[in-house]
């Protein structure tokens, strides 16, 4: 996979396609440069602020209006190592991939969504477009006019947004599984040498994924018996992260799962080599078993010895039984082992795949 909020493809300043979108409690959305960020915050009313696609100058501009601190702002501008869970002294950081389509190939270069959650605010930072946090963005609507505390609204939305990102992998878990069973149907005839290249990287693909998901759930386990006592939770939080916690684990066991059934197809494309090769391998030993007596023959009688050769050379019938005769014993032998090996060992079906 990428790493996380990689800006070092970006420019220095934000391209055309840059966006920073606020929203606040009752769900009215809109751009916002850094000092509309800046009196927000003076105003001591929750907001979610959302930069997308901002050059390095321009996120370190918002980090000012928000009053982050060194290392927040150092994780907002250049990301975070891995997928993780962990809170600072004034803030709750999260960092989790998303995947868009049902390609398996799309997980190598996976976006990564950084999260601050403070007590006023939730802050999202990605490279790029983000599918799975505009459809967290459009359920704003529906909690709008809602009696509810605004700092529980950061916690909730905070959770409702890593739901999203965990369920964009479902539809990529289906594909590869579907793949799974269309590829152990093509090796039933056989299978071509590049699926053996497909499954090694589909493997290398679910691995990975299996690997951030286990680092995120070991995270969600440390903070789980202190979830309340972090900045920007509340009483429900503990709720929320336990769905989010089985939505999570329930995402790895399904990735287990076909990472298993990727491992099968792979040793039974293997076998199946294997098999083909053992069959190569027979074939020749037949031929050289067969072609042993001509061999015999003229090494033996290939020597330069006056007792071997002296009466060959003067007598007409011993060079008709060295020369013709015992020649064409051997071959009608070797023909007669052959006819009778091919019908034993099957070596007919040579090139037919193994069942």
């Amino acid at each position: 996979m990428a790493s996380p909020n990689d800006q070092s493809r970006s420019p220095r300043r934000s391209p055309s396609s840059a966006v920073a979108r606020l929203a606040d409690a009752e769900g009215h959305v809109g751009v916002a440069t850094p000092d509309d960020v800046a009196r927000h915050f003076l105003t001591d009313t929750s907001f979610w602020l959302d930069l997308e696609a901002l050059g390095n100058d321009d996120l370190s501009d918002f980090c000012r209006a928000l009053q982050l601190p060194a290392e927040l702002a150092d994780i907002v501008v250049h990301g975070t190592p891995r997928s993780w869970f962990a809170p600072t002294e004034t803030a709750v950081v999260v960092s989790l991939p998303w995947v868009i389509g049902t390609d398996w190939r799309a997980s190598q270069d996976a976006g990564y969504l950084n999260l601050v959650l403070t007590e006023q605010f939730l802050l999202t930072v990605h490279a790029t477009a983000c599918e799975p946090l505009d459809r967290a963005l459009r359920s704003i609507d529906a909690f709008a006019g809602q009696e509810k505390d605004e700092q529980e609204l950061g916690a909730h939305f905070l959770f409702l947004i890593l739901d999203s990102l965990i369920d964009s992998f479902k539809p990529l878990l289906l594909a590869i599984d579907d793949r799974l069973g269309e590829v152990q149907f093509e090796m039933l005839k056989g299978g071509a040498p590049e699926v053996h290249d497909e499954l090694v990287n589909m493997l290398g693909a679910l691995t990975d994924g299996i690997q951030e998901f286990g680092w995120y759930l070991h995270d969600l386990e440390d903070i789980a018996q202190d979830l309340h006592g972090l900045p920007g939770m509340r009483s429900d939080s503990h709720a929320h992260l336990e769905r989010h916690r089985k939505r999570v684990t329930r995402m790895k066991a399904n990735a287990r799962e076909i990472r298993e059934e990727a491992k099968d197809a792979l040793s039974h494309y293997s076998a199946s080599v294997a098999g083909r090769q053992a069959v190569v391998i027979n074939g020749l030993t037949i031929v050289a078993t067969v072609f042993l007596p001509l061999s015999f023959i003229t090494g033996y009688f290939g020597m330069n010895f006056t007792i071997l050769t002296s009466h060959a050379q003067t007598t007409l019938w011993s060079f008709i039984l060295l020369a013709v005769v015992l020649p064409l014993g051997s071959v009608a032998l070797s023909l007669s082992l052959i006819h009778r090996m091919v019908r034993r060992l099957g070596l007919n079906r040579l090139s037919e795949p193994p069942p």
